[in-house]
């Protein structure tokens, strides 16, 4: 926006905030416009000068009524589109979820629980559910995190507190792991298969990490005299050893064939 020339009948008038005069708007403006633009208007300008006619009248954005008018249509649906982008930015109220939290302590293993959850009601059903975020646990003075949005865990109102399970050791480190809300996952004749989320505790980086390949083990038992785990789903037996930080399959065998001494 250019600062007001000659004809500037209208640099008195207010714009649509009813303070601003249009004078005080293109004095404010000019300056970042001109930094801009320059180049191009100057293209413009030496391409007017060389072939047509005074740059200076043409450039003048209030040369006629008729610019005089766009000029001002332009700066009002300028200002209109900043308050769209504006309202638009900013979330609805009615909409946004308030995120909650529920805090439970285990007695057996010490460790405290902080669970934080967005409630959602079902359009069909109006049963309200809850998506956990995250879990917080507090454990011997210390606090870890365990980011859940991953996973997508929703479960329903009330059940939150009741599926953290911290009294195994998967990995044989002498450290208890902890086992999130097993639950049913292709269920077939022989067997339900139930998978859960598991968070192991990882010395090195004093971090409990989720291992993605335990997660879909259906039906683990710790075999804890072999340092081994076993996974039956009702056809076949699977037996896991720990490589280093990664869990391998060693050995597969029928599930009639019970040669392994789980214990």
């Amino acid at each position: 926006m250019f600062y007001l020339g000659q004809g500037n009948e209208f640099a008195d008038d207010k714009m649509i905030d009813g303070k601003t005069k249009v004078k005080d708007f293109c004095k404010e403006t000019n300056k970042a416009f001109y930094v801009y633009y320059k180049p191009f208007i100057d293209i413009i300008r030496n391409y007017f000068n060389n072939h047509i006619f005074n740059a200076k009248e043409i450039m003048n954005p209030f040369y006629n009524w008729e610019v005089k008018k766009i000029v001002i249509c332009l700066i009002i649906l300028g200002m209109m589109s900043c308050n769209k982008k504006k309202s638009i930015s900013e979330p609805n109220p009615q909409v946004k979820q308030k995120n909650e939290y529920l805090r439970k302590k285990d007695s057996i293993s010490g460790n405290e629980y902080i669970f934080y959850y967005n409630k959602e009601k079902s359009q069909d059903t109006k049963r309200v559910y809850c998506n956990l975020n995250s879990i917080v646990v507090l454990k011997n003075g210390k606090k870890y995190v365990l980011n859940l949005m991953s996973k997508k865990i929703s479960l329903g109102d009330g059940l939150l507190g009741d599926g953290v399970y911290d009294l195994n050791d998967y990995n044989f480190d002498g450290i208890n792991d902890i086992m999130l809300y097993p639950h049913i996952k292709d269920p077939s004749i022989y067997n339900k298969n139930y998978v859960a989320d598991f968070f192991i505790f990882n010395q090195k980086t004093d971090k409990y990490e989720n291992k993605a390949e335990l997660d879909t083990i259906p039906n683990l038992d710790i075999c804890k005299k072999g340092k081994y785990l076993l996974s039956n789903d009702g056809v076949f037996l699977r037996k896991y050893v720990w490589k280093g930080d990664s869990l391998k399959m060693t050995e597969t065998v029928q599930s009639k064939n019970n040669k392994f001494n789980c214990q």
